[in-house]
């Protein structure tokens, strides 16, 4: 099962060492649980799109 679910027909997809999201695109991108090789805390998430604005969110690994 894909850990990105498009809400739209502007499709997210993996590039290959990025998102690639296009104009319009809306997904919900899921982290595995599988992460017991990562120290407990607190990680930082960004996304920049080409124009250089980002969107940044704090994720807890408990």
């Amino acid at each position: 099962m894909s850990n990105i679910r498009n809400k739209y027909v502007a499709k997210v997809k993996p590039g290959e060492h990025s998102l690639v999201i296009p104009l319009g695109a809306k997904a919900e991108i899921n982290i595995e649980k599988n992460t017991s090789d990562i120290p407990t805390g607190i990680y930082k998430l960004e996304l920049m799109d080409i124009s250089g604005i980002t969107w940044k969110t704090d994720i807890a690994k408990e």
